[in-house]
């Protein structure tokens, strides 16, 4: 049987030691939620090679 949780989360969940449990009010929600954010994106590798040019993206 297939996994309900993707491969990549279990990995973030691995790296944070736990799977994450947002509380409170919806705004202390969105802090906890960015604070996550800004943890996953802390511990990615970033490429040097990406360009985005005018006309790249369509409404």
């Amino acid at each position: 049987m297939a996994s309900l949780i993707a491969e990549s989360w279990l990995t973030v969940e691995n790296a944070i030691g736990q799977r994450p449990q947002l509380t409170g009010d919806v705004f202390a929600m969105r802090y906890q939620y960015k604070a996550l954010a800004d943890r996953a994106n802390a511990t990615r590798t970033i490429s040097q090679n990406i360009h985005v040019g005018k006309g790249d993206f369509r409404a």
